[in-house]
């Protein structure tokens, strides 16, 4: 084995945003920028937005990054305008939008930066609360999503 070799190594990460419903997206942002319109209502406009150009697609998963919330994004009706599934938006927030992952075979690792309870749904459909987390642990275990009910942990990182 060389000084570079990989092998066992997550190659990509992806903050955790956790959600009783959605799993964690996969890694990667295919889009990103600034909402224009939208307050209080799940239609989302990004007046400088390239959705269609982007690839941008019903399923994928949008992050508003200001307030960490997280929603589904149910049509793109246009390259600058998105319905989601929530109302999680705001004139001036930022958000990214990842490919959606809700059949997620692969799972992802986790890592978890301020200790706490961790309430999980695993790969294979088990759902467990990990109880006393430690600040910096590391979870070896296959996840598909970090629920929000009985989470107290934060900073928390997939990897893939």
């Amino acid at each position: 084995m060389g000084a570079y070799d990989v092998q066992n190594q997550a190659i990509s990460a992806i903050p955790v945003i956790p959600s009783d419903t959605i799993n964690i997206p996969a890694p990667g942002i295919k889009s990103s920028g600034t909402i224009s319109a939208g307050t209080g209502i799940p239609t989302m406009t990004a007046a400088a937005g390239t959705f269609l150009t982007d690839g941008v697609q019903k399923g994928d998963i949008i992050y508003n990054t200001t307030t960490t919330t997280i929603a589904i994004v149910m049509e793109v009706t246009s390259e600058t305008v998105l319905v989601l599934d929530a109302a999680i938006v705001a004139i001036g927030n930022t958000y990214d939008i990842y490919d959606g992952n809700q059949d997620n075979s692969e799972g992802l690792l986790l890592f978890v930066g301020t200790g706490g309870d961790l309430a999980v749904r695993t790969t294979q459909n088990n759902d467990v609360t990990l109880v006393n987390i430690g600040n910096a642990s590391w979870i070896p275990l296959s996840v598909q999503r970090v629920d929000f009910t009985n989470t107290t942990a934060s900073n928390i990182i997939a990897l893939q």
